[in-house]
């Protein structure tokens, strides 16, 4: 009796066959997306995107208080003005540090792609967002 005559070494033989496809294939595509890590860089940039999101806000926010409180409204030149442009400068290096972690996470390997995407995404529309709002402000 040989082992095709034998039903049960022929799903034993199945079986083997495509566990090796299954490697085969997880080796030339990468790990699967279940057994993939988040990326590290993609993470430091999501927090970054967000937190340097928030401080703007706030910042924006700290601005309008000062202009609306001040009779006649902020003068350029004063300490408080140029701190605050200082802090919003700063913050928008920290939001363009944010989409370079983001985009080195994109590039790499076996790793999931959430968190870089998202850290670009919030760095980008937190750049675009504070100057489409300074256009706008020169405008008026």
């Amino acid at each position: 009796m040989t082992s095709r005559d034998n039903p049960g070494d022929k799903s034993r033989c199945n079986t083997l066959w495509r566990r090796r496809l299954n490697s085969d294939t997880e080796f030339q595509q990468g790990l699967s997306p279940m057994d993939q890590k988040h990326s590290a860089l993609g993470i430091a940039a999501f927090i970054i995107a967000v937190v340097a999101g928030i401080l703007m806000f706030l910042a924006i926010v700290v601005a309008g208080v000062m202009e609306a409180a001040t009779p006649g409204g902020i003068h350029e030149h004063s300490a408080g003005a140029v701190l605050l442009g200082v802090f919003i400068i700063a913050l928008w290096l920290l939001d363009v540090v944010a989409i370079g972690l983001g985009i080195a996470g994109l590039v790499q390997k076996d790793r999931k792609k959430v968190f870089p995407v998202l850290g670009v995404v919030f760095g980008a529309a937190t750049i675009l967002g504070t100057v489409a709002l300074a256009v706008i402000g020169n405008m008026a």
